[in-house]
C-alpha cells in the first residue's frame, strides 16, 4: 500500500474479531494511528443489493500490520483489499446499518414475586425473526406466558402471534394474527365461576429508529369479544445505545384486557460478534410485575421482578 497513492489497493484484511480488523500493512508502509481505512468489499453483480461503504480508523500500528476499528453491524471480510482514504469513518452509534439478511432468536424469563404472597411467578417469552433484503420482515412471537409456583394470583395467561411487515433502516411496521389464552368470567363477573378460553388476536407493530440504535417500538393487540373489537394489551420498548456493544432499554406490557402487566429497565450486552451472524447478546434487568382485575383471582397484586434473556443471530 502506498499511502501517497490512495487508490491503489495492495493491502488486505488478514483477520476479523468483532470490531477489530487486522490488515497486513503497518508502520513500515507509512501507516499511522488515526488514519482512515476503506474496508468496503468489492462490488458483486450476483447480489441483489449494493454493499454499503465500511471505513474504519487505525488505532494500533506495528511494523507490518495494523488494527482498524469498525462500528457496530459493520462487516469486514478476510481477504478484502483495503486502502487509506480521506473519507470520514462510517457507521453510527445512534443509527447503525442493518444487514440485508438476518435470522434472530430470542428467549427470556421474567421472574417475580407479588408482595404479601408466598410464591414465584414466571413469565416466559421468545421470538424468531427473519429479515430478508432491506424491506421484508417476518416473525413469530411468544408473548409473556405465565405460570405460578406457590400461593398467589394466577399467572396462567399467555399467547403467541405471527407477523409480516415492512422493515427499513429507520422505520418498520408489521401486522399479523395470533391466539391468546384469556379468562372468561361469563355474564356475572365472578372470577370464581369463569373458565380459560382461547381468543384470536390481531397484533400491529410500529417502530421508529434503528433496531440496534436509538429506537422506540409499540405493539398493540386487539381481539374480538362478543362481536366487539377490544384492546387486549399494549407492549412498548424504548432503547438507548450506550456504547458499541451495550444498550439501555425500558420495556413494558399490559393494559386493556390483559391478566397481568410487567415493566422493566434492562441492559443489553453483546458477548460476542459485531451485529453479524454469530452475534450473541445477554439481557439483564429489574422491574415490577403484577396482576390486573381481569385476573381470575380478582385481587390485583404487584411485586419486584428479575429479567434474564439471551439473543442470538444466525
Amino acid at each position: 500500500m502506498d499511502v501517497g497513492e490512495r487508490r491503489v489497493r495492495t493491502a488486505r484484511v488478514v483477520s476479523v474479531h468483532d470490531d477489530e480488523v487486522i490488515i497486513d500493512v503497518g508502520r513500515d508502509q507509512g501507516l499511522e494511528v488515526g488514519m482512515h481505512i476503506d474496508l468496503t468489499p468489492p462490488s458483486d453483480d450476483d447480489v441483489e443489493w449494493e454493499e454499503e461503504a465500511v471505513i474504519g480508523e487505525v488505532d494500533a500500528v506495528e511494523e507490518h500490520r495494523a488494527r482498524v476499528r469498525i462500528r457496530w453491524r459493520e462487516v469486514a471480510s478476510v481477504g478484502t483489499p483495503v486502502a487509506v482514504t480521506p473519507a470520514d469513518t462510517t457507521g453510527s452509534l445512534v443509527a447503525p446499518p442493518g444487514p440485508p439478511r438476518s435470522i434472530r432468536l430470542r428467549a427470556g424469563v421474567i421472574a417475580g414475586t407479588p408482595i404479601n404472597d408466598l410464591g414465584i411467578n414466571l413469565l416466559v417469552n421468545g421470538e424468531l425473526e427473519l429479515r430478508r433484503g432491506r424491506y421484508f420482515l417476518a416473525r413469530v412471537v411468544l408473548r409473556p406466558t405465565g405460570m405460578s409456583i406457590g400461593q398467589g394470583p394466577d399467572f396462567g395467561g399467555g399467547g403467541a402471534y405471527a407477523q409480516l411487515g415492512f422493515d427499513h433502516h429507520l422505520i418498520g411496521a408489521a401486522v399479523g394474527l395470533g391466539v391468546e389464552r384469556v379468562w372468561d368470567d361469563g355474564c356475572c363477573g365472578s372470577g370464581a365461576t369463569g373458565q380459560w378460553e382461547p381468543r384470536l388476536t390481531y397484533p400491529t407493530s410500529f417502530r421508529v429508529g434503528a433496531v440496534d440504535g436509538l429506537m422506540a417500538e409499540v405493539t398493540t393487540l386487539l381481539m374480538i369479544e362478543q362481536r366487539e373489537l377490544r384492546l387486549l394489551a399494549v407492549h412498548a420498548e424504548l432503547q438507548f445505545p450506550m456504547r458499541r456493544n451495550a444498550w439501555l432499554a425500558f420495556r413494558g406490557s399490559g393494559g386493556g384486557a390483559a391478566l397481568f402487566w410487567h415493566s422493566e429497565a434492562l441492559v443489553k450486552l453483546a458477548l460476542r460478534g459485531n451485529g453479524d451472524s454469530g452475534t450473541t447478546r445477554l439481557e439483564l434487568g429489574i422491574g415490577a410485575v403484577g396482576t390486573t382485575d381481569q385476573n381470575p383471582s380478582r385481587s390485583p397484586r404487584v411485586g419486584p421482578s428479575l429479567v434474564i434473556g439471551v439473543h442470538h443471530q444466525l
